[in-house]
């Protein structure tokens, strides 16, 4: 708040950072001449395991912040940090996640599927 840069801080999180997002995933979700899927496409696998660790990882790198004392509530910068920090180490987590945990349980759901009748 007392930073001289507070209302560009502002700006940036309200308006900013909202229309900087609506184009990176307009751009993303739009197949290249290269690939026939793009890159959310492909991430759509990983999605279950980020919304599981994504808040547990929250929780962690606020802890880990408090005990370093950093801060973020007081500090934008710190803020911003933290919420980079969670975004890439959900994104690796749940990677992780899919192709060393949940990819092995996935060979099974053949065997666990409901029968079609006719009914």
């Amino acid at each position: 708040v007392l930073s001289p840069f507070s209302q560009t801080i502002t700006f940036l999180s309200f308006i900013g950072l909202p229309i900087a997002y609506l184009f990176c995933f307009l751009t993303l979700i739009a197949p290249g001449p290269s690939s026939k899927t793009s890159i959310v496409s492909k991430m759509g696998k990983y999605t279950s395991g980020m919304y599981l660790y994504h808040p547990l990882i929250i929780i962690f790198i606020k802890i880990g912040f408090n005990r370093l004392g950093l801060y973020y509530q007081e500090n934008a910068y710190i803020n911003f940090v933290l919420s980079m920090l969670s975004l890439i180490l959900t994104i690796i987590l749940s990677f992780l996640s899919y192709e060393y945990f949940e990819k092995y349980i996935l060979k099974y759901k053949n065997k666990f599927s409901f029968v079609k009748t006719r009914i």
